[in-house]
């Protein structure tokens, strides 16, 4: 009977295929309605779950640290390791959201200076043009404001607030959730390593299951080495820019170095994101600032890639720059901030699954060696 189902999985298989691609000629929009429907709901479902095992997997780094350096138990270890990150999230509210509001505040107070400086220039350049081209303009400019209200004016509305506040509270109920989740993976970890390791090699080859678990714990390796090194080559780049920012007298140095750091996470385009927008609000204060925090971000940079990026993270995840560009390009339109984040040790893990490991045993079979 067994035998007889799995011989008929497959053309059962080939049936529902059949009807889909059939449906979606059809019908395209209405196959493509139940697929968003079916698929949001799932991922409605599972992005709780997921986000605990993230949370999970990115504090076990701090937990399995604590027990094999000081010997904690694991329940301790858990235990520190929860109540440390309370505390930057507590530090978090309670000292940099103020700072980001003052901040702020006082780029909204300098921006009517800026304004009135922008202003004095732009009517210089306007006044230079003939009577009829400063008409064309206008006629542009007043037609462009007249665009740009009505669109303010059909989605600033009460469904919009709405729509914000329900997301918000939705973020807010995935994030305690998971954090729920994440806590009793820790717990668990060793229980599921083990029950995962006994359903892989109950339905897979000895080999094959071999095979997995040696790439599942070379990607491990990879995520940890990235992970840590670039949340610590960011503290520093934060901190030097910080010094750096105090010593020439900007405004809002704590502001600007917090965003040196957050952007020096994602590798080469990060750090002048960062520094495009430290420039554009520096300039509401004094060009001259801008032109200082210019040359300590080439500062920084230079330092960071010559002596501490080598230190901290060493050779990284061992891809080169165009794999790394692709990468963060790539993972940048899939997942935002985070793609770009996670997008190079994802790329690092599938680059030894196919070539180091697929394409290096095909050669080595066919006896065909490439210098």
């Amino acid at each position: 009977m067994l035998e007889k189902l799995k011989e008929y999985s497959k053309y059962l298989l080939l049936f529902f295929l059949a009807v889909f691609i059939f449906s979606f000629i059809t019908n395209y929009e209405t196959t493509m309605q139940f697929c968003s429907n079916v698929f949001g709901f799932f991922s409605f479902m599972l992005t709780r779950f997921f986000i605990g095992f993230v949370l999970a997997y990115m504090l076990n780094f701090l937990s399995s640290w604590l027990e094999k350096k000081f010997k904690f138990k694991r329940w301790l270890s858990i235990s520190v390791t929860y109540l440390l990150f309370f505390g930057v999230l507590a530090w978090m509210i309670v000292y940099i959201l103020p700072l980001m509001y003052d901040s702020v505040e006082q780029i909204f107070k300098a921006l009517p200076r800026y304004y009135d400086t922008t202003r004095n220039f732009v009517n210089r350049i306007f006044f230079s043009f003939s009577e009829s081209d400063r008409q064309i303009i206008n006629d542009y400019l007043s037609q462009a404001a007249q665009s740009i209200l009505s669109a303010l004016e059909r989605y600033m509305d009460f469904s919009l607030v709405k729509s914000f506040v329900l997301s918000s509270t939705r973020i807010l109920l995935n994030f305690f959730f998971g954090l729920m989740v994440s806590v009793y993976a820790l717990i668990e970890k060793k229980s599921l390593l083990r029950v995962s390791k006994k359903l892989l090699y109950a339905f897979a080859k000895k080999e094959r299951a071999d095979a997995f678990v040696s790439f599942m714990s070379e990607a491990n390796r990879i995520f940890s080495q990235f992970i840590v090194g670039k949340l610590l080559d960011s503290l520093v780049v934060g901190i030097i820019s910080l010094i750096l920012y105090a010593v020439f007298g900007l405004p809002l140095a704590a502001f600007f170095a917090v965003i040196a750091g957050v952007f020096n996470l994602i590798p080469y385009f990060g750090p002048w994101i960062g520094a495009a927008i430290t420039l554009v609000v520096l300039v509401c204060f004094d060009p001259l600032y801008a032109v200082y925090a210019l040359l300590i971000t080439f500062a920084v940079q230079t330092l960071d890639s010559i002596y501490i990026v080598p230190k901290v993270l060493g050779g990284m995840v061992g891809i080169s720059p165009l794999l790394t560009i692709i990468a963060i390009t790539v993972g940048g339109d899939v997942a935002g901030f985070a793609g770009m984040f996670f997008g190079i040790p994802v790329l690092a893990a599938v680059k030894i699954l196919i070539f180091d490991r697929v394409i290096k045993r095909r050669l080595k079979e066919r006896e065909i060696e490439i210098k």
